[in-house]
């Protein structure tokens, strides 16, 4: 299991056991933000979140699929005030894991407002760092597998792992969204072939993070999920003259295909990581 797992991380110390400490408090308070967050920022500046002037990229998803933001940003909640529990304060992971959970819930409000404001390489920056500190989350959260309570699968692996596989797809589509409102047409054959490359990159990255996760389902799950909802997406767009054919072919159809064959990658991969994971326990 490459790299899957970090080595066992240490108990907190005991002189402060059972007392909720700054960062439990600041992980509540960032986390309930988010929550509020979209209301509030969409009330302040008048604007729908990802309502942004121009051409929508093909490599978005269906906006249904938008709908694992609930579980994400309330499973978030549910971990924040999990961890705030005077019982946990001593567990071993949670003291590690929570500054990189406050960078994360942090970026998720930062990355509305910049939404919202039309600095839309701010969005693609903010969820590098979301990403990255993700990173920094779940590794440990699965190498402490073998202990965890319900409670631990629940309400720290589970929404982490939405998380980051959410994350995984979404620095790119934000990437697309970034390129096309900066100038890059998303129309014609360079159009096509500029976002065949994001979905590319974000398979690629996606089969990485299959690997590392050792075929994490719900982090799988998730992917399989953004790309689903970008087939679905591009195989009911009704024709648009502001995407002609390419070839003879509609650029929405081809970018449905592209999509599904990365899907399909990204499910053998999961089935191998996952086999592979048994073998080596």
């Amino acid at each position: 299991m490459e790299d899957t797992v970090s080595s066992p991380v240490p108990l907190a110390s005991g002189h402060d056991a059972g007392k909720i400490t700054p960062e439990q408090l600041a992980a509540v308070f960032l986390a309930i933000g988010q929550v509020v967050s979209p209301a509030l920022v969409t009330s302040l500046s008048g604007r729908q979140i990802g309502d942004t002037p121009g051409l929508e990229p093909l490599t978005t998803p269906a906006g249904y699929a938008f709908i694992i933001w609930s579980p994400i940003v309330l499973g978030s909640l549910a971990f924040a005030v999990y961890q705030a529990l005077p019982a946990q304060t001593d567990r071993s992971f949670y003291p590690v894991i929570r500054r990189p959970a406050i960078v994360v819930f942090t970026g998720f409000t930062l990355w509305l407002v910049a939404a919202v404001l039309d600095q839309l390489a701010w969005t693609v920056l903010i969820f590098v760092a979301m990403h990255l500190a993700l990173w920094r989350i779940l590794p440990v959260i699965l190498s402490e597998k073998d202990r965890w309570s319900p409670a631990d699968r629940y309400l720290a692996a589970l929404p982490f792992s939405l998380y980051l596989g959410w994350t995984t797809i979404a620095i790119f589509a934000n990437l697309a969204s970034a390129l096309t409102y900066y100038g890059l047409t998303p129309a014609g054959t360079i159009g096509l072939l500029w976002q065949t490359a994001i979905l590319v990159a974000a398979t690629v990255h996606g089969v990485f993070g299959v690997r590392r996760t050792a075929g994490d389902l719900p982090y799988s799950g998730t992917l399989l999920w953004a790309l689903t909802g970008i087939v679905a997406k591009n195989l009911t767009a009704p024709a648009s003259p502001d995407f002609p054919p390419v070839a003879g072919a509609a650029p929405a159809r081809i970018i449905a295909a592209v999509a599904a064959v990365a899907a399909g990658v990204l499910v053998g991969v999961t089935v191998f990581a996952r086999r592979t994971a048994r073998t080596l326990q």
